[in-house]
């Protein structure tokens, strides 16, 4: 297996035994083994020798299935049951990371993957992994290899002091760190194609203290992406455009974090602000494009939620507050505007969407208050349902009775009471669009 030619010999040797026809499990066999031994040692030879045994058969062998990609080059190949013998791209599946230690002289991975506890398969897998990642059949010693459970594969090696990783990711995207004795590193990312996106700068301040800054491309333009300062378990992150504006800040704390973002003027042009406390509950404001004053706020509270609205000069205008029941059993909303009480709706639940609710609007400049009750069954396998609904305000009562094809459809009948009703007689109504309107 030493050259190229005897890796083809071979292949072809053993094509020629899977083509005698017949049973010909000993020659498929005979070929898998072949293929995994050589993966052990040396990725381009198994590439190669399955290149070989495609292009001997034509890409057409009994009990083989062959697939190439683009270059030409063997990409798949699964036996008559459709298991997999060979897959240049797979990702070796497991559920933590695993590194070597550093090589010896002369060292493989295969056998610095076994030294690191692996049994010969998951050795066999993950140096497979390293060189196809990498693109390196050999390696130098005192390297360290790694495979990690995003699929992606690394190296790493110290000289004087200063250590280099390189990571080689599925989609063939490479970063480079480089870090010093002090502790300050670099770290360029590139694409497939070895264009660089983006360069971290990372330095420690002060004991306890560090600064990374984020580069476009190589970073020798100076043009600042993002910048995080960290001062023990405290950080400030910000994020800028194209054109140098801030467009979000990220601080970060033991009580929480709040996420700003800014329009196309910096700073000065808050947009949305989300305050996430310790406990996961979030707070997210809404800014107004033009005064940067609030104008909407959504409040997460431990069992419900608080909506603000802010008028213009960014006082409270409105403020409506849930709590919901336990185990969803329903809720209580209260609404207030300018300090004052204006409405509380308490609702319970019962099964297949049944629920009892009522609803008390509070009297106002126009009119005295106002009480809603609402009774709601089961749904039925169709999901209709039926529902009342009886509406007092002052001396008279509204009743309607309604069988409902759904949410926004029904039929049903009106009754009007009270000292100044003359007609309280049913009426036959629908509802429609959110309101009841009468048949004619």
């Amino acid at each position: 297996m030493a050259g190229n030619n005897s890796v083809e010999s071979q292949a072809k040797h053993d094509v020629q035994d899977l083509k005698k026809g017949g049973d010909n499990t000993q020659a498929l066999q005979h070929i898998a083994d072949q293929a995994h031994t050589m993966s052990t040692k040396d990725l381009k030879s198994e590439q190669n020798y399955w290149n070989t045994v495609g292009k001997a058969g034509h890409d057409h062998l009994p009990g083989l299935s062959i697939h190439r990609n683009n270059d030409g080059n063997v990409d798949s190949v699964k036996n008559s049951s459709g298991k997999d013998l060979y897959d240049r791209n797979a990702e070796v599946k497991k559920t933590v990371d695993k590194f070597t230690g550093g090589l010896k002289k002369g060292q493989g991975p295969f056998h610095a993957f076994k030294e690191a506890g692996l049994s010969d398969r998951e050795a066999s897998e993950h140096a497979k992994a390293v060189m196809a990642g990498t693109g390196r059949n050999t390696f130098n010693a005192g390297e360290k290899l790694g495979v990690h459970s995003d699929g992606s594969v690394s190296t790493s090696s110290e000289h004087k002091g200063v250590t280099t990783q390189e990571k080689y990711k599925k989609d063939n995207s490479h970063e480079t760190k480089v870090t010093q004795k002090n502790g300050d590193s670099k770290t360029t990312f590139k694409k497939a194609d070895g264009t660089a996106t983006k360069t971290v700068e990372h330095k420690e301040t002060a004991p306890g203290k560090s600064e990374d800054i984020t580069y476009d491309g190589d970073g020798t333009t100076k043009k600042v992406k993002e910048k995080t300062t960290t001062d023990g378990d405290k950080s400030t992150t910000k994020k800028y455009r194209d054109d140098s504006t801030r467009s979000e800040q990220i601080e970060t704390s033991p009580k929480g974090t709040t996420d700003t973002k800014f329009g196309p003027k910096g700073t000065d042009d808050r947009t949305e602000k989300i305050e996430t406390g310790k406990d996961g509950l979030k707070t997210t404001t809404a800014y107004d494009d033009k005064t940067h004053l609030p104008k909407s706020q959504h409040k997460e509270t431990a069992n419900g939620y608080v909506d603000t609205k802010f008028k213009a000069d960014g006082s409270v205008d409105s403020a409506t507050e849930r709590k919901n029941k336990p185990n969803g059993t329903g809720y209580t909303e209260t609404e207030t505007r300018d300090g004052k009480q204006v409405s509380v709706i308490n609702r319970t639940n019962g099964e297949k969407g049944a629920y009892t609710e009522s609803r008390k609007i509070a009297a106002n400049d126009t009119s005295t208050e106002q009480n809603i009750d609402i009774s709601r069954s089961s749904a039925n396998a169709d999901g209709s349902f039926t529902q009342k609904r009886i509406e007092k305000q002052g001396n008279h009562t509204t009743t309607y009775a309604m069988d409902m094809k759904d949410e926004n459809h029904g039929t049903g009948t009106r009754i009007k009471t009270g000292p100044q009703i003359a007609d309280t007689k049913p009426h036959k109504v629908k509802f429609e669009d959110g309101r009841y309107s009468e048949i004619k």
